[in-house]
């Protein structure tokens, strides 16, 4: 019912804000949706194939060892960032739900901070986000989504040639999940163009990459 409530309410500000353009507490609502969409993750209990897996590993993080580069650098599969993450919540708060919490904020809170960037119709977009990757990113590609969100915000910077922006959020976001490295390629192709012969180039390139 929550969820229905929640999508309901997404649509009623898109004919409202988006349609109609009224403009009277437009952010209110843009606000309390980010709230929804954080709690609603944020104190979710044993959601998400994913989520299952993140909750058995948290408890072998090790704080005893504090936050130090060969603890990060310790946790095979993981990139530093995130076991970095999970380690900074595990030495405050000695639960996994606060962990949740504090990712549910990290993502949501960049997507729809991205979101203000990039559109006017920031309703519809968020329509867009709920129905298509709200529920994968916060229960399943957790660690993609903090690299994805991380991504949407270097879209102006795309824009504008901003590159050492570009690049410098891009790497955090890869730090986080190492797919993030194909944001990397983005500029190139930009710069480069799109010619048959450049196409060809891309294609090694991103092979070479897998």
């Amino acid at each position: 019912m929550l969820y229905l409530f929640l999508l309901l309410l997404i649509i009623f500000c898109v004919y409202k804000y988006d349609i109609l353009e009224v403009h009277k507490n437009k952010y209110f609502f843009y606000n309390l949706i980010l709230l929804s969409f954080i709690l609603l993750a944020g104190l979710s209990y044993r959601l998400g194939i994913d989520n299952m897996v993140y909750l058995d590993e948290f408890q072998y993080y090790d704080i005893d060892k504090g936050l130090s580069i060969e603890n990060i650098f310790s946790y095979r599969g993981r990139q530093p960032l995130w076991v970095l993450l999970s380690l900074y919540c595990k030495s405050i708060f000695h639960d996994y739900h606060f962990f949740r919490l504090i990712h549910s904020i990290l993502v949501n809170g960049l997507v729809l901070l991205a979101f203000r960037k990039l559109t006017n119709k920031i309703f519809s977009i968020v329509l867009f986000y709920y129905v298509l990757s709200y529920f994968e990113f916060n229960f399943q590609v957790m660690r993609q989504s903090i690299a994805v969100a991380i991504f949407l915000n270097t879209v102006p910077y795309f824009r504008n040639n901003q590159w050492w922006k570009y690049y410098f959020l891009n790497i955090l976001g890869a730090l986080f999940h190492e797919a993030a490295i194909i944001t990397f390629l983005v500029p190139i192709m930009k710069i480069l163009g799109m010619s048959k012969k450049m196409l060809i180039v891309y294609i090694g390139i991103i092979i070479s990459g897998i």
